[in-house]
């Protein structure tokens, strides 16, 4: 199980696990451990949207585009953070749509975990 991804190894990760594919444009990527995004799903405050609202912060990696374009063209920075997320649960317990933080503009992102 992948707990944390390094914050330097945001471009590598992603082409690995074939997170950003060739020639998809450049996006944030948020990881988590996967039991904590699935919590989430669980008991998370109900927000409009069907979206989900921990009820906690936890720690993810965030991996920002700092190059536009699309992959492999792509340069990220990482950096680790505490933050309360805001996601959509198929029939109420898995993640399938994750937007960012909720004091972060609710950005649309990318979201992986790993079992």
């Amino acid at each position: 199980m992948v707990d944390r991804m390094p914050v330097g190894k945001c471009f590598d990760v992603l082409k690995e696990k074939r997170i950003n594919q060739e020639g998809w444009q450049c996006k944030k990527t948020i990881h988590a451990p996967l039991e904590d995004v699935v919590k989430v799903c669980e008991v998370g405050e109900m927000q409009k949207d069907e979206m989900k609202k921990s009820r906690e912060k936890f720690n993810m990696t965030v991996c920002s585009a700092t190059k536009q374009g699309n992959f492999p063209n792509c340069t990220y920075e990482g950096k680790i953070i505490e933050a309360k997320i805001l996601i959509k649960c198929l029939q109420g317990m898995l993640p399938v749509h994750f937007h960012d933080s909720p004091n972060n503009g609710h950005s649309e992102v990318l979201f992986w975990s790993e079992k």
